[in-house]
C-alpha cells in the first residue's frame, strides 16, 4: 500500500505579508461565488490596533524576531486553465483565494492608503532643502513596495500595471480594455483608477496626481473602510508626534528603537537628528513631516515584514473547500480568559486547596457568565477584550493590547506575580465586583437607571454624570467607577457617597479637559492615576481621584477659570457631532444664572440653588432636547449681525448664542427674524397664564400666523426661566455681537463654578 505524503498535499509555508504579495507575475482571483467585500468596522479597527500596538511592541521589547503578528490562515489554488476574458492581459499564475479575502482586500486599502499619504509627505517637502532628494529616495523605495500589494507588472499593455486582487464574474485583467469595462468590482475599481494615478507621478513626475478618494457614508463598505483607514492613517499615524497619546509611538522614541536600515535602508544621521531634535523644536515644519515619515514608515514596516500568514496549498480545489469547512465551521474560538482558569485551578490545588465550591470559585463564575452572555463568538471576544481591557487598566494603570496572547499573558503574569494566596484570591474577587458593575453600566439606559440608597437629589445627579459619560463614549469613566463600585458590593460605609462623588468628579474633570484639549492624553492621564494608586499599594479611593484630576489639570495649565475659558472660548463650538457636549453645557451654564435685568438680553450668576437644571430628569427632558441657534447658522437675507458669521470667530456656533428649546417650537422657530423668534420664545419664558393667552395678539402685529395646532403646542410647553433674559429685549432689539459674548463669559463663568463644585 502506497505512502501517503501529506504535507505535500497542502503544501503549507509562512509568508510575511510583503512575501505573499511581491510574488512576480502573479494575480489574485477571489471566485465568484465568494460574497461580496463585508468587514464591518469592527474587524477592520481590529486590524488596525494590531499593527499600532505591534509597533508599539517594537518600541517596548526592541526590535527582536518575537515581535510578529499572525494574520491568520490563506487557502490558496493555482487556477488551472485560464478563463480570462482578454488572454493578453491575464498574468503569469493566477492564485484563487479560497479563504482570506476579506483581509486581502484590507490589506490592499491600507497600502492604497500609505502610498497616497508617503506622496503627501513628499509633496510638503521643500525641492530646495538639503534633505528632499533623500527623503524623496527613502518615500520611492516604500512606495515601490506598496505598489507591489496591489498591483502586479504584465510587463506590456496600457498601463502595464495591473490590479492585484480582482473578483471573477465582476472583472477580468486586461491588456487594453478600459477600467470601466474591465473592473467593475469596488476594489478592483478603485484599485486600477489608484494605479493610473500612481503611473501619472511615476512616469510624468506629477507629485500632485489625483489619487480616487472613497465616498462618505458607506460604513462596513469598502469605501466605508476605506474612509476608516485614512482617518487612522491621519489621526493615529501622520500625527502621533503631536498627540499627547499611547495609541502609536511617536517618531522620537521609534527612531531609537527600531533600526535604521529597515526604514530607509542604511544609517542615516542627519535625518535621524531632525527627529530628535523635533522633541526641543516642535515648531519646525521639517522636522515635523520627517516624524510624520519617520511614523508612517514604521506602520508600514510592521506591516509588511512582521505581519504574516499562513499560507496553505492544497493539491487540489476539492481539498482546498474541505479544509476551508473544516477551519470555520468546527469549534467556538477561545477568549484569553478560558485557559487562564487551569492557572487558577492548579495553584490552588498546589497549595492544597479544593477550587470546587470556593469562593474563587463563585467569583469565577459571575466573571464567565458576564463574558459568556454574548450569542455570537465575535460579541463575546469583544467583551472580552473590552473587560480585560478596562480592569488591567483600572488595577495597575497597565495597557493590554486586545490580542489573545497579550490579554492571556497579562493575567497570568499577574496572578502568578502576587506571593499570597490571599493576594490571588482578591485578584478573582476585584474580577468579579468588576464585571458586576460593567453589567450595570451597559444595562443603563432610560428605563434602568442606577438605583442606590442616596437621596432623590444625589441620585439624579449621578444618573446625570453616567448618561453624560455613556453618550460621551468615555470608556475611562468604566474603569474610574468600576474600580469604586467595589465598595458598594462589600457595603463598606460612606460607599454610595464615594462612587457618586467619584461620578460627579469624573464628569467634570472630562468635561474640562475635553472642553481645553480634545481627548488628547486623556486615556495616558487615567492610567498614570491607577499607576500611581498601584506603585503606592492602595485601593483607590474618591479623594484620591479627585484630587489627582485638579493636578492633573493644573499641571496642563488649567489651574484656575481664567485659564480654562481661554481654551473654553475656542474649544466650546456647536458641532453635529458634539450635540450632547453642548446640551451638557447649556445645562450647567444654566444653572444658577438669572436675567440681568440692567442689561437687557444679557445674564448673571446668582445664589447657590435658585435655578436647577444639572439633573438626569432635565437631561433626558423633551422640554430640553433640542440645540436652538438663536442666529440660525445661515444667515438668510442677511437678517442678523454679519459679526457673528465671522469665520476667524464662528460667534454663531459659541455658546452665547445657543438655548434649549421644545422639539415643536424649534422647528417652528427655524430661521425666523429675531423678532419672530422672541415671540415663540415668550412661550416658555413666561409664567403668567393671562400673559400667556395675550401673546397671540403680538403675532398679528409681527406678520406672523401660527396656526391653531401650533398655538396649543405652545401653550403645552413647559416654563423654562433662561429664556427669560432673551425675551427681555423685545421684538425690536438686535441680537448682535455684543450681546452673545456678554452672554458666553457669564455661561462660562457659571460653568466653572457649577461643576469646580464637583472636583472639590
Amino acid at each position: 500500500m502506497a505512502t501517503i505524503e501529506f504535507d505535500k498535499l497542502f503544501e503549507p509555508s509562512n509568508k510575511s505579508v510583503l512575501d505573499f504579495y511581491q510574488q512576480s507575475g502573479v494575480g489574485l482571483l477571489i471566485p465568484e461565488y465568494q460574497r461580496g467585500y463585508s468587514w464591518d468596522k469592527e474587524n477592520v479597527s481590529q486590524l488596525l490596533s494590531d499593527i499600532s500596538q505591534g509597533v508599539c511592541h517594537l518600541v517596548d521589547e526592541g526590535d527582536n524576531d518575537s515581535e510578529i503578528h499572525f494574520l491568520g490562515t490563506l487557502i490558496v489554488v493555482t487556477e488551472k486553465g485560464s478563463q480570462n476574458k482578454d488572454p493578453k492581459g491575464n498574468p503569469t499564475r493566477v492564485d484563487i483565494i479560497i479563504d482570506g479575502q476579506q483581509r486581502i482586500t484590507t490589506i490592499s486599502i491600507i497600502a492604497s492608503t500609505i502610498i497616497k499619504n508617503l506622496l503627501g509627505i513628499l509633496r510638503q517637502f521643500k525641492k530646495e532643502s538639503e534633505y528632499f532628494n533623500s527623503v524623496k529616495e527613502i518615500i520611492e523605495i516604500w512606495v515601490k513596495k506598496m505598489v507591489n500589494i496591489i498591483s502586479f507588472d504584465l510587463m506590456r499593455g496600457e498601463p502595464n500595471l495591473k490590479p492585484k486582487v480582482i473578483r471573477g464574474g465582476e472583472d477580468y485583467w486586461t491588456m487594453s480594455d478600459s477600467i470601466s469595462k474591465a473592473y467593475k468590482s469596488n476594489q478592483a475599481n478603485y484599485q486600477a483608477r489608484f494605479i493610473n494615478a500612481y503611473l501619472d507621478y511615476q512616469i510624468k513626475g506629477n507629485i500632485k496626481a489625483d489619487f480616487p478618494g472613497f465616498i462618505s457614508g458607506k460604513d462596513g463598505t469598502f469605501d466605508g473602510n476605506g474612509k476608516l483607514i485614512e482617518k487612522w492613517v491621519k489621526e493615529n499615524i501622520i500625527s502621533a508626534h503631536k498627540n499627547d497619546a499611547d495609541e502609536f509611538p511617536s517618531a522620537v522614541e521609534l527612531i531609537d528603537k527600531i533600526p535604521e536600515e529597515q526604514l530607509w535602508n542604511y544609517q542615516r544621521p542627519d535625518l535621524k537628528n531632525i527627529v530628535q531634535e523635533y522633541k526641543s523644536n516642535p515648531s519646525s515644519k521639517e522636522g515635523s513631516l520627517m516624524c510624520s515619515l519617520v511614523q508612517l514608515l514604521s506602520a508600514s514596516y510592521f506591516l509588511l515584514q512582521r505581519c504574516c500568514f499562513c499560507v496553505i496549498r492544497p493539491a487540489n480545489e476539492d481539498w482546498a473547500f474541505d479544509l476551508f469547512q473544516s477551519l470555520n465551521a468546527t469549534g467556538t474560538p477561545l477568549t484569553a480568559f478560558e485557559p487562564f482558569k487551569p492557572s487558577v485551578v492548579n495553584c490552588m490545588k498546589s497549595k492544597g486547596l479544593e477550587y470546587k465550591d470556593s469562593a474563587v470559585e463563585q467569583n469565577y463564575k459571575i466573571i464567565e457568565n458576564y463574558l459568556n452572555e454574548p450569542n455570537t463568538a465575535l460579541k463575546k471576544r469583544t467583551r472580552t477584550n473590552e473587560f480585560l481591557v478596562s480592569f488591567f487598566d483600572a488595577y495597575d494603570g497597565r495597557k493590554v493590547e486586545t490580542h489573545f496572547s497579550s490579554e492571556r499573558k497579562a493575567l497570568v503574569n499577574t496572578y502568578d506575580s502576587l506571593a499570597t494566596m490571599a493576594e490571588k484570591d482578591d485578584l478573582i474577587k476585584r474580577m468579579g465586583d468588576y464585571t458586576q458593575f460593567l453589567r450595570e453600566w451597559n444595562n443603563f439606559d432610560d428605563e434602568h437607571l442606577f438605583c442606590l440608597s442616596a437621596s432623590a437629589d444625589e441620585m439624579e445627579k449621578l444618573n446625570l454624570c453616567i448618561s453624560f459619560l455613556k453618550s460621551a463614549n468615555h470608556k475611562m469613566a468604566i474603569t474610574t467607577l468600576g474600580s469604586i463600585y467595589q465598595e458598594i458590593i462589600e457595603e463598606k460605609s460612606d460607599a454610595v457617597q464615594h462612587f457618586i462623588e467619584t461620578a460627579k468628579a469624573t464628569t467634570a474633570f472630562y468635561y474640562f479637559w475635553r472642553t481645553s484639549f480634545g481627548n488628547n492624553g486623556l486615556d495616558i492621564t487615567y492610567r498614570k492615576m491607577f499607576k500611581e494608586c498601584s506603585d503606592k499599594k492602595k485601593l483607590i479611593d474618591s479623594t484620591f481621584i479627585r484630587n489627582f484630576f485638579k493636578k492633573a489639570l493644573s499641571q496642563k495649565g488649567i489651574s484656575d477659570k481664567d485659564d480654562w475659558k481661554r481654551k473654553a472660548y475656542e474649544n466650546i463650538k456647536y458641532k453635529q457631532s458634539n450635540t450632547d457636549l453642548i446640551r451638557f453645557s447649556l445645562l450647567v451654564a444654566f444653572t444658577d444664572t438669572i436675567p440681568d435685568k440692567e442689561q437687557r438680553g444679557h445674564l448673571k450668576l446668582s445664589k447657590d440653588g435658585v435655578v436647577e437644571y444639572l439633573t438626569f430628569s432635565n437631561w433626558k427632558s423633551d422640554n430640553l432636547k433640542t440645540i436652538e441657534h438663536i442666529a440660525p447658522q445661515t444667515n438668510t437675507n442677511g437678517l442678523y449681525d454679519e459679526g457673528l458669521y465671522d469665520p476667524s470667530t464662528n460667534l454663531y456656533q459659541s455658546l452665547g448664542n445657543l438655548t434649549l428649546l421644545p422639539q415643536d417650537i424649534n422647528s417652528v422657530v427655524s430661521n425666523n427674524s429675531f423678532a419672530s423668534k422672541v415671540f415663540y420664545y415668550n412661550y416658555v419664558a413666561e409664567k403668567d397664564p393671562d400673559k400667556i393667552n395675550a401673546l397671540e395678539s403680538d403675532a398679528k402685529k409681527l406678520g406672523i400666523s401660527p396656526n391653531k395646532e401650533t398655538i396649543e403646542k405652545l401653550k403645552a410647553c413647559k416654563y423654562c426661566s433662561y429664556m427669560e433674559s432673551i425675551c427681555d429685549m423685545g421684538y425690536h432689539r438686535d441680537w448682535n455681537v455684543e450681546i452673545v459674548k456678554a452672554r458666553e463669559d457669564v455661561m462660562l463663568d457659571a460653568i466653572w463654578t457649577n461643576l469646580q463644585k464637583w472636583l472639590m
